[in-house]
């Protein structure tokens, strides 16, 4: 929906700096290679189910002009990414967030050009890097840092998220503890969905 932060994060900067936006009326996996080639289209995003439904059409429509297909939503099955890379042809971006918080994490471009194998699959399977001005942390139940690899809730900081919303204005469950006292781990490594949990929790 336009509503949401992936229309908005496409709509809004695309217009700002004079692009053009074509919005379809419905998804047709089996016409959206042929669509996108229609408009010129040279981004479009999509989110896994789409991406793992075009991809397994048995013929497709060269789009010479795609340049990028950002995907984001659900986790992505790294073996629908690796062949829809090879369908499209194109760059991938995935970002990590959600509407109150807006865009937390990005793995970019040069990430994804990374082939499976060797420990480059672990980049793959996660959702990025925290963006500037976004500090994230894995905390436990009992609030907590969580250690590498360990599952826990996905906390953020940062001037882009909203304040309490609905009709519980109770504070965060927990706040940031003093600088310097976080880990380096939570900030710099690579997050993954597959083994974390969020939970839009304020901290």
């Amino acid at each position: 929906p336009l509503f949401h932060m992936s229309g908005l994060n496409m709509v809004v900067p695309t217009l700002v700096v004079g692009g053009a936006v074509a919005i379809g009326e419905s998804f047709d996996a089996a016409r959206l290679t042929e669509q996108l080639a229609q408009v010129g289209a040279t981004f479009t995003l999509l989110v896994p189910t789409m991406i793992r439904l075009v991809v397994a059409q048995p013929a497709r429509c060269a789009v010479p002009c795609l340049r990028t297909v950002m995907y984001g939503g659900s986790p992505m099955n790294i073996e629908n990414l690796v062949a829809a890379q090879r369908y499209f042809g194109s760059d991938f971006i995935q970002c990590y967030g959600m509407t109150e918080a807006a865009v937390l994490t990005v793995l970019d471009r040069e990430q994804h050009l990374a082939a499976p194998g060797a420990g480059e699959s672990a980049k793959l399977r996660s959702v990025g890097r925290p963006l500037p001005g976004c500090c994230l942390a894995i905390r436990r139940p009992d609030g907590s840092f969580a250690g590498p690899g360990e599952p826990g809730e996905i906390c953020a900081r940062g001037d882009v998220r909203t304040g309490a919303t609905g009709a519980d204005p109770r504070p965060p469950r927990s706040s940031w503890p003093a600088a310097g006292s976080q880990p380096a781990t939570s900030v710099t490594s690579m997050m993954t969905d597959s083994c974390t949990s969020s939970t839009g929790s304020r901290t």
